[in-house]
């Protein structure tokens, strides 16, 4: 028994080159094909208009599936994944490299109780300093992980921030109110899209700053893509 998962990627390699209106350039899909010993990854390129040779990796110990709720996300040159298990982890595929590995979450990072899949959101973000964090989202408080591999002392995991999402955005919430909703990531500005019972916010990661957008949307809303685009100034 198997499934499958996958993403798209922008393949532009121009020096500058910032992602927004990407419609007319190259393009990379990767594709996961996850089977009960371990995962089955393949790139397609639209420059050669060709599938790239197949690359495996076997499940870590404790570990055996990517979590569907939880967006992929591009960090750098990687594509990640949050894998689910006994133990938590995230999984990478390196485009240049055309890799796989397995990078373990913490024990703590993330409590494994019966009622963990109705009360957590997660999200993969990427770090100011080219590292990964992991985002835990349960109620109004948010944790936030920081991984960032290094030869130093300090590489691993630590523990970056714990944020009451109630008192940064003002939600005031009462008995009844609904927690906020993690809808989307832009990756290339480290931004959460999030919804509320009074509206949708913008939350930068790193700063924690944040705007409420004039848009409306509905409180069951589960999916949404964010975009830029770029347009010429007239005179």
């Amino acid at each position: 028994m198997w499934e499958m998962n996958g993403a798209v990627v922008c393949a532009a390699s121009e020096q500058g080159h910032v992602h927004g209106s990407c419609y007319s350039d190259p393009f990379q899909v990767i594709l996961l094909r996850i089977g009960r010993h371990g995962i089955l990854a393949c790139v397609y390129s639209s420059e050669t208009c060709a599938w790239g040779n197949a690359v495996s990796l076997l499940w870590p110990h404790n570990i055996r599936g990517v979590y569907r709720n939880c967006p992929n996300t591009l960090v750098g040159n990687s594509v990640c994944w949050f894998l689910i298990g006994r133990r938590f982890g995230i999984l990478k595929f390196d485009l240049r490299s055309q890799s796989l590995s397995a990078i373990e979450l913490p024990s703590d990072a993330v409590e494994h109780a019966p009622y963990f899949w109705i009360n957590y959101q997660f999200l993969i973000t990427p770090a100011d300093d080219g590292g990964i964090n992991f985002l835990c989202l349960s109620g109004f408080s948010a944790q936030v992980w920081k991984w960032k591999a290094s030869c130093d002392v300090g590489a691993g995991w630590r523990l970056g921030s714990k944020v009451d999402l109630n008192n940064l955005l003002s939600l005031e919430a009462g008995v009844d109110t609904r927690p906020p909703h993690i809808l989307r990531m832009a990756e290339d500005d480290n931004t959460m899209f999030l919804v509320t019972d009074v509206g949708v916010f913008m939350l930068h990661l790193e700063s924690m700053q944040f705007k409420k957008l004039s848009i409306r949307m509905g409180y069951g809303t589960r999916i949404c893509y964010p975009f830029r685009s770029f347009y010429s100034a007239g005179i």
